[in-house]
């Protein structure tokens, strides 16, 4: 949250946005009474009240689309510009004329200045005069912007007074500058004050100028329908009072009826103050937030889950207990199969290239790694990366080396809504009919469908719940430390093994920013000092000087799993994720990993039950409940590596190599699958290199113009695949483009140049929108389903697969 001078200084800025947008056509009527006292008038009492009426529509019509450019960051240059705008249409307004038989002022000239360019202007001015200020404050938020907003009834009662006085002293075009002159003081003054949060003007990926989905929630639908109701005759009284108490000769007692304006706008600073004051004091409680998924905590696992959400347009609130995000420390390494998962991930960005985006600054930052070397008795003894380059499939081959801090942090600046930080939540509830869950902070109450718990090993979601924490305790302990080194030995971007005495008790862990981690497992006390004493040993008989310490820890090894991911059943509203559902040693790297795939696994589902209406009800259990059945499997699987790798380190480093390269589907994650698991989302089948619970392949691919393109980069997340291979005269057509996407595959055609045709290479009949692959063989037709995770779910033959897919998900092909 920001400061207090900051966050006051936004007060004033919207009142001064507010004063020169809402406060000048709470003033129309001055001119509308003007504008007719003439004879001729410049127009019918009608035709003069479309100037002010053009400046509403204009600045709510075109004010409501600018939304999305003050969620970009550019609040103060639009303010700049709305500025320049009003003023402008003020100054062009008096160059039309004076009302005199000389020069009398244009109709259309005075209807474009100052209906249509200071419309524009004030549409500009409209959403940071009232989006800004709440998002400064936590307390006194009501009295903050009942404030700000007093600067529509001031400006509705100056500008009556100081315009028409102007008007009949110095005359129409003169009066008109110094309206101006004060516009552009007032509003300039304004805009030098805006400040936006930095944490909510990130990510702008999946912002439009318009959401018309948003109207179908009914009571969102209601407010809105109350509102243009509201104004459909609200400003009558505030453009005609004048002029027909003029025309009727009512009588006033030597008031000005322009006094009449300032005076119903008077009302408004009443209203704007002492509700608010009343509502901050003794009414308002916790800020009320809805959202279809509350996310609690802001880890790597809640972040992913957050930006996932969000890509798909699912209404969230993210809760952390931290005051902050890390700042040192945590996980250390991003898995081969966790980059597919995020290339996949940042397809939905539109014009981002190859260096940019949720995947590519992550390359552009970390250190790829994908060797293993052993260093024994002052030598290296071995040096192995064979499982990474055997892997099938896939332009990922290697580690990637980057801290925790700078994942937490890029993760946030993909997401387009505020992490609340030091908000531990304190209360659950839920209900079944309907099924929502409502999680309660000191702060706010947020009620919603699900709430997906990511909050830690000692998960308080998990820990309120009651759910069983099943496993172990070895009694080891690791240090950890982060650091720079000035050292003789050979420093390498590979995962170095030190072993002394028989035993492999160091890693050395290359890092992003030249720094080096070590983990180092000691006998009794640990300490800072023991642990570099212990590197040194291990390091002989290199030198080794530690320039600079970033972070030391302990970590204690447990190995334990949730009883369930769901509770408290299957398809209800509480879900456990990352490190509140499992944990075990930091050995494999897969801590951090496990929980971001929960998540890649995990959102796509609450998507499709909360988006896809005409879900069947078996499709709709079966989806969630799946979730429990595949992710606390690969919990299991991946606890029991990491048991066998941190209890591997007690016996020499040959050993430890060889059991990494035994298990190396888990570590670099690509051989985690879901077949034989009896998930209802597997349906057991196989073909050529398809197998349904398996990663889908990354295959290069020819587009239709013969340019190369990979399987990954095509996928986007959130929708079905389905893979239709050959078939060409197959007529089918995607029904509903959010959940599925259709490819068509065909045989590679290869360009031949040099060789020889032969009599069995006759073109096949080719689909005009399919892709070529070598792996598609001649005369092969068949179609394979892959999940929004990537995950194979059928291959079988079209007309198989096509029915299968219309009894699950029906309304898509």
């Amino acid at each position: 949250m920001a400061t207090k001078s900051t966050a006051w200084n936004q007060v004033i800025a919207g009142f001064g946005l507010m004063f020169n947008s809402w406060g000048l056509i709470n003033a129309f009527g001055v001119f509308q009474e003007y504008y007719s006292s003439f004879h001729p008038a410049l127009s019918t009492l009608s035709s003069i009240s479309w100037i002010g009426s053009l400046q509403i529509f204009l600045m709510l019509a075109c004010g409501s689309a600018t939304g999305s450019f003050v969620d970009r960051g550019y609040a103060q240059l639009m303010t700049f510009i709305g500025c320049a705008l009003v003023t402008l249409g003020l100054l062009f307004t008096s160059f039309s004329g004076e009302f005199t038989s000389a020069h009398r002022p244009v109709y259309y000239q005075v209807l474009l200045s100052q209906g249509v360019l200071s419309g524009m202007g004030m549409s500009l001015l409209l959403v940071p005069s009232t989006a800004i200020v709440p998002t400064h404050f936590t307390q006194n938020r009501a009295l903050a912007v009942g404030l700000a907003n007093t600067g529509a009834s001031l400006g509705g009662i100056v500008y009556p007074v100081l315009t028409r006085r102007l008007l009949a002293s110095v005359g129409f075009s003169w009066g008109m500058r110094a309206t101006a002159l004060v516009v552009l003081a007032t509003t300039g003054v304004g805009g030098l004050l805006v400040r936006q949060r930095a944490d909510l003007t990130k990510s702008p990926f999946k912002r439009t100028l318009y959401r018309f989905s948003c109207l179908k929630d009914p009571p969102y639908a209601l407010f809105v329908a109350g509102i243009f109701f509201s104004f459909a005759g609200i400003y009558i009284p505030y453009f005609y009072i004048s002029a027909w108490v003029r025309d009727t000769a009512f009588p006033l007692h030597d008031v000005s009826t322009y006094y009449l304006i300032s005076i119903m706008n008077a009302g408004g600073l009443v209203g704007r103050i002492i509700p608010n004051f009343v509502a901050d004091k003794f009414i308002s409680g916790p800020v009320l937030t809805q959202a279809l998924a509350t996310i609690a905590c802001a880890g790597p696992t809640g972040l992913l889950s957050a930006l996932l959400a969000r890509q798909l347009g699912l209404s969230i609130c993210v809760l952390d207990a931290k005051q902050s995000p890390i700042e040192v420390g945590g996980a250390d390494a991003i898995t081969a199969r966790t980059q597919q998962y995020l290339e996949v991930a940042s397809n939905a960005e539109q014009n981002v290239g190859t260096n940019a985006g949720i995947l590519g600054e992550l390359l552009n930052r970390g250190v790829k790694c994908n060797t293993s070397t052993t260093y024994a008795d002052g030598e290296f003894t071995s040096r192995q990366s064979k499982w990474w380059n055997e892997i099938p499939h896939t332009f990922y081959n290697n580690l990637l080396m980057i801290g925790q801090p700078y994942i937490e942090r890029h993760f946030a600046s993909h997401i387009d809504v505020p992490i609340y930080y030091d908000e531990p939540a304190l209360s659950f509830s839920h209900k079944k009919s309907p099924l929502s869950v409502t999680v309660r902070t000191a702060k706010r109450t947020v009620e919603g469908r699900f709430c997906l718990a990511a909050d830690g090993a000692r998960s308080f979601v998990r820990n309120h719940l009651n759910i069983g924490w099943e496993g172990t305790k070895p009694n080891m302990v690791w240090a950890v430390l982060d650091c720079w080194i000035d050292t003789t030995f050979p420093v390498t971007r590979e995962i170095v093994t030190l072993q002394v005495n028989g035993e492999s008790r160091m890693a050395w862990i290359p890092r992003e920013r030249g720094m080096q981690r070590f983990y180092v497992l000691l006998d009794g006390e640990i300490t800072h000092e023991r642990t570099e004493a212990s590197i040194r040993r291990h390091m002989a008989p290199h030198h080794v000087e530690f320039t600079h310490v970033e972070w030391f820890s302990r970590f204690e090894i447990k190995e334990r799993v949730a009883s369930t991911f769901l509770y408290p059943t299957s398809s209800e509203p509480f879900i456990l994720a990352g490190d509140a559902a499992h944990v075990h040693s930091v050995n494999g790297g897969q801590g951090m990993n496990t929980g971001l795939s929960d998540a890649f696994n995990l959102i796509w589902r609450l998507y499709f039950l909360l988006r896809h209406h005409s879900l069947p009800s078996s499709s709709s259990d079966q989806i969630l409940s799946s979730y429990d059945t595949e992710r606390r499997e690969t919990a299991k699987g991946v606890i029991d590596v990491a048991a066998k790798l941190v209890r591997s380190t007690l016996a020499d480093a040959k050993g430890y190599v060889e059991l990494i390269e035994k298990n190396a589907g888990f570590i670099t994650g690509m051989g985690v699958q879901y077949s034989g698991l009896s998930s209802p989302l597997v349906r057991e089948s196989e073909h050529s290199i398809w197998k349904a619970g398996q990663r889908a392949p990354d295959l290069w691919l020819s587009d239709p113009k013969g340019d190369a393109v990979r399987l990954y980069q095509k996928l986007i997340y959130g929708r079905y695949l389905l893979i239709i291979v050959a078939a060409v005269r197959r007529a089918m057509e995607v029904q509903n483009s959010d959940f599925v996407m259709l490819l068509r595959l065909t045989g590679l055609s290869a360009r031949r140049v040099g060789v020889q045709g032969r009599s069995e290479d006759v073109e096949e009949e080719t689909h005009p929108e399919a892709f070529g692959c070598s792996w598609v063989k001649r005369g092969e037709e068949y179609a394979v389903l892959v999940r929004p995770d990537c995950c194979i779910e059928f291959v079988g033959d079209v007309d198989e697969v096509l029915e299968y897919t219309a009894s699950r998900l029906p309304g898509l092909i």
